[in-house]
This record gives C-alpha cells, structure tokens and sequence, in this order.
C-alpha cells in the first residue's frame, strides 16, 4: 500500500468529517496532531488552519512527488504533476485521475478538452493528454501569459506561444517531451474550423467543472454541449464532470474539486465524477 496515498487520504477524510476513520489512520493523526495540523473537537479530529492550508495549498511537494513514484511516470512529469497537486484538495481523487490516465496510451495521440477552463490548466493536466484544448469565451491574451508563468512555475520549458485571432497555442516541454495547450475564446459550440476537424478526429478526455455557467462555455444548455462533445471520445477515453450523463459511460471514480466560480466569484468546492467509455469487446 502506498504510504503517502493513505497520508492524504486520512487528511482528506479529516477534512470531509468522515465519522469513522480506518484503523491504519490512527498514527497518521497522530503524526498530524504532533505537527499541528490536526487538533480534536468532540472527540474527532479535524484540521487546524495551519492544516487546512497544507491539505489545500501545500508548498512543500516531495512528500506528492514521493506518492506519484509508483506509477510509470517520468521524473520531470512527476515533478510537474505534484507542484499541480499541492493546490487540489482532494489529492487520492487527482491520483486516480493520474493512474487511469497512464493506463491508455490514446492520451497521447488524441487531445484533452476543456470546457469552461477559464485559467485553469491544472485539472486538465492531470489527464497527461500531449496536446490540451482549453474553450472559454473568456479567454485572452492576458490570461495565456499568466497560463505560460503557471507552466514555468509548476517546472515545464516554455518554448513558445503562436496567435491567430482567438486561437493560442502554448509550446512546452516536460523533460525531452513536447506538448502544446490551445486556448481557444469561443463559444463550444462554435469553435474555428480547424479546432474543431481536430476534436471531430477524436478525443481522449474531457472535462467540465461545476455547472460550467453559460458566461464560461458561452452555450445556453451546458449539459447539450458537454453531450455533444462526448460523442467524440475514443473508447476507454475519460470524461471529468458534475454532471449526470446521458450516454453509456461507466462510473470510475468520483472526489472534491475545488475550481473558482465566476458565476459568484469565488471558490466553490464540490463532488464530480469520472466517467469511461466503454471499450467493445
């Protein structure tokens, strides 16, 4: 058993107020308590502020880097996937993500897309797809600069960025491996012709956090446009969503995402499911 997966497992379930805790969770609270970031109220142990922040918004990653190490990973990529981590709260749940992932070399032939992105790259990353598509009519220059400081910042070689009218392509590299984000400012619905023949080829994963608000994906029925764009994934392909879905997908796994809300302007924490395509036999 992965040590440092059950470590942050027990925060988690800490965090969520689990009533009942496994008993291998005993020394880790314990190791918590002793660290200050678990005191008990009750009875039960929950986090202090001091440990709310190391569960959401850590600033130490080895402990993510050393909890990656058993998966087949590169080590630049694992470096980068746990500077990513660190400001998820619901890390077990990204670790799936991250391990299912790997299991399908598709990802790294057909693209990741994400609707309602905004500025977020971190939960698309976690799919590992070599080519990402982020849509969102509220995308801009601005924003892919501030995305290129986040790649640096997280441990990827920017290489370079291209712009034609409201499409941008980012280049970077983690390790000697080349990989490209496409920002395009768009309604899903509406997306330029080549984005889109790019996406109707097939894609690996897609995701759509929280209700994906109409003033994000620019669609006025989200949950049409996350189904329409389901039809493209490969078949072992991924989708990420809080939303129920229409087609034959099979449940995976389900965890906390916490993602900003431009809708009430802050950050909301709430559960989404991972789908599969089914494969044919």
């Amino acid at each position: 058993m992965n040590p440092h997966l059950v470590r942050e497992q027990t925060i988690k379930d800490i965090w969520l107020r689990v009533p009942t805790l496994p008993p291998e969770a005993s020394r880790i609270v314990e190791e918590l308590q002793g660290q200050g970031l678990v005191t008990y109220s009750d009875g039960a142990p929950v986090l202090t502020e001091k440990g709310l922040s190391h569960a959401h918004s850590r600033t130490d990653v080895n402990s993510l880097d050393d909890m990656l190490g058993d998966l087949n990973i590169d080590e630049h990529e694992r470096r980068f996937l746990a500077y990513i981590l660190a400001g998820m709260p619901d890390k077990p749940f990204a670790y799936d993500i991250i391990k299912i992932s790997r299991s399908n070399p598709d990802r790294m032939k057909y693209p990741s897309v994400d609707l309602g992105s905004f500025d977020d790259i971190e939960h698309g990353m976690l799919f590992g797809a070599r080519h990402h598509i982020m849509i969102d009519t509220l995308l801009s220059r601005k924003l892919a600069e501030q995305l290129i400081e986040k790649l640096k910042r997280y441990g990827a070689n920017f290489t370079g960025v291209t712009q034609n009218h409201d499409v941008t392509k980012i280049n970077y590299s983690l390790g000697q491996e080349g990989r490209k984000i496409t920002l395009v400012k768009a309604d899903a619905a509406k997306l330029d012709d080549k984005v889109y023949s790019e996406i109707q080829r097939g894609i690996y994963s897609l995701v759509l956090k929280g209700g994906g608000g109409a003033s994000n994906v620019g669609n006025s029925n989200v949950l049409e446009a996350l189904e329409h764009y389901v039809q493209f994934l490969k078949e072992g392909g991924l989708v990420l969503s809080s939303r129920a879905l229409k087609n034959h997908l099979d449940r995976v796994s389900s965890g906390m995402l916490g993602y900003w809300s431009h809708v009430s302007s802050d950050c909301r924490f709430s559960e989404h499911t991972l789908y599969q395509k089914r494969t044919k036999h």
